[in-house]
């Protein structure tokens, strides 16, 4: 009986040093998790700042091309408006020439008179080669 009592003390003195040592290891595992986790947790808000970053210079992007856009399609109705107001000017210049109103049968006669200036300048230059001959 001494020996087996002797056995079961060897036995439960091995079984509490393994229990210290699995205490010891859960607590290492315990932490190396730990440590995991918050790393991962660091990571992950990294990544949303950098998601909300991108996030915020996409609606820039996405707000200057709307401005420029908006930007172009106004010049380019000013530049329409130019052009228009330019070939008015010229128009308004031609008719007070012609001493023509700038009305729309003014702008009918001006026409009329556009086409026999060109039937004149055409028979003037007939005339004047019959003459030098």
């Amino acid at each position: 009986m001494d020996v087996l009592k002797k056995q079961m003390e060897g036995m439960e003195a091995n079984i509490l040093k393994h229990q210290e040592t699995l205490s010891k290891l859960l607590s290492d595992v315990v932490k190396d998790l730990g440590a995991w986790r918050k790393k991962i947790e660091e990571e992950i808000s990294s990544l949303k700042e950098g998601q909300t970053t991108m996030e915020a210079r996409i609606i820039g992007v996405e707000e200057k091309l709307s401005r420029e856009s908006i930007k172009d399609t106004l010049l380019q109705e000013v530049r329409e408006e130019f052009v228009e107001q330019k070939q008015r000017l010229i128009r308004m210049g031609n008719i007070i020439l012609m001493g023509v109103p700038e009305s729309k049968e003014g702008l009918n006669v001006a026409a009329q008179l556009t086409v026999m200036g060109r039937n004149m300048r055409h028979l003037f230059h007939q005339w004047l080669a019959m003459l030098s001959l």
